[in-house]
């Protein structure tokens, strides 16, 4: 926001301090390696500078006064985004091999993001010029979209965090809906069942743990709330027919309101312990006749 301003108001000096200055916090503060902080530095004040190029070009020309301010103000925004975005693209591609699609940076999502802002920093830089008295009328909303954008962030974070562990987690895991079907599954469990992601999607968990005939589903009563934990032994169909036993532990989720929201469901596979206890009881039989004999 305030570098697209200063790139429609100050003269290229102070356009390269600004970008310097913005990253004083994190130099400060030892956020990041010195060498992420120097080029992101040297990221923002070259963008900034080659915005500040962009919308000095269109000051100049023979456009309308009105007309030559917004394309002035649209192109520099652009300029300063999409060279932002391509010089942190090719430094990702270098330093840790991400694909362009991979790191999102050129997602239609980003790139409005960010262009919004920059569009903010026009209408700031038009209010500075039309009355500087206004200008905390376009400061107002941009505390409150940083704020946001902060929230965005930590959140993005949090379910990040989350996708790791759920993922690399050693004991099958699935989150099941308030309908008993399954939202998604990580790769334990998919190991379990010898089946694919999207296979299990979408389809009934009670599918792959079929009870046997007159026992009602547990999950069920944890789903509608009536209780908040479960515990139980389930017997899982395989892809190749097979069985396979699991230890299942359910916990229901609720949102703010306390109403329910889905279940987490972890199965622990038995399948090798009971095979083991199995040839244990074995030895113990033939022991036992051997000492009888």
């Amino acid at each position: 926001v305030f570098l697209v301003a200063a790139a429609l108001l100050l003269p290229p000096q102070l356009v390269a301090l600004m970008g310097i200055a913005q990253h004083l916090p994190d130099i400060a503060g030892r956020r990041f390696p010195w060498y992420i902080t120097a080029f992101n530095t040297a990221n923002y004040t070259l963008s900034a500078l080659a915005a500040w190029a962009t919308a000095r070009a269109l000051m100049e020309s023979g456009l309308d006064g009105d007309l030559r301010w917004a394309a002035a103000g649209i192109s520099a925004s652009l300029v300063l985004v999409l060279l932002n975005h391509a010089s942190l693209a090719a430094m990702l591609r270098f330093a840790r091999q991400l694909s362009v699609r991979a790191s999102g940076l050129f997602a239609p999502t980003a790139l409005l993001a960010d262009f919004s802002l920059a569009g903010l920093g026009v209408i700031g830089a038009r209010f500075w010029l039309f009355n500087p008295y206004l200008l905390p009328l376009a400061l107002a909303p941009l505390v409150l979209i940083h704020r946001s954008f902060a929230l965005l962030a930590r959140l993005g974070e949090s379910e990040e965090r989350f996708r790791t562990m759920f993922e690399g987690a050693p004991t099958g895991t699935v989150i099941v809906d308030l309908e008993g079907r399954i939202v998604s599954s990580n790769r334990a469990f998919e190991e379990l069942l010898g089946r694919r992601k999207e296979e299990l999607a979408g389809q009934p968990f009670a599918e792959f743990a079929p009870l046997p005939s007159g026992r009602s589903e547990p999950l069920r009563g944890l789903l509608s709330g009536a209780q908040e934990r479960l515990v139980d032994q389930r017997t899982f169909l395989r892809r190749d027919g097979s069985e396979a036993l699991g230890q299942v532990a359910a916990s229901l989720v609720v949102d703010a309101k306390a109403k329910p929201r889905f279940a987490i469901v972890m199965v622990e596979d038995l399948t090798e312990r009971r095979q083991l206890e199995e040839q244990l009881r074995h030895a113990q039989r033939m022991e036992a006749v051997g000492q009888l004999a």
